[in-house]
């Protein structure tokens, strides 16, 4: 009747070769360049290791948006549009005016790139988010 599908691998890259080169363009950094396009061309994600970012912060940055998300839905997607001008809704909740289809949000810095940036609603998920960011 089926046949299932081998399971998938999802590739680990490193970013070591990154900063080994220092800004310089190496053999080693142009085959980690093609290693992340094949990643993104062929599966579509990947995992990133030896990225520099702090374990403690990963970790707080886990816990809160774990904390967020386990909320009601509702208070997520009010606590998200709450005086913005935007394109979500939820279940009777209606923004008063509604943004453009291109309207977008932005978790991280948002300083010429024409994003609208979405505000966490507690001081540690901000602290965290701007400490991850």
């Amino acid at each position: 009747c089926c046949t299932w599908p081998e399971p998938y691998h999802v590739p680990t890259i490193s970013l070591s070769r990154y900063f080994e080169a220092e800004g310089s363009v190496t053999p080693d950094l142009t085959a980690l360049v093609r290693e992340v396009r094949a990643a993104c061309e062929e599966d579509g994600f990947f995992v990133v290791v030896d990225h520099g970012v702090d374990e403690q912060l990963m970790e707080r940055q886990r816990r809160e948006c774990s904390a967020f998300f386990g909320r009601p839905p509702q208070s997520t997607v009010i606590g998200m549009v709450a005086g913005t001008h935007n394109r979500f809704a939820w279940l009777d909740f209606v923004p008063p005016e509604t943004g453009g289809a291109d309207d977008g949000w932005s978790l991280g810095p948002v300083e010429g790139r024409g994003s609208m940036p979405w505000r966490p609603d507690s001081e540690v998920f901000s602290s965290t988010w701007a400490a991850y960011y």
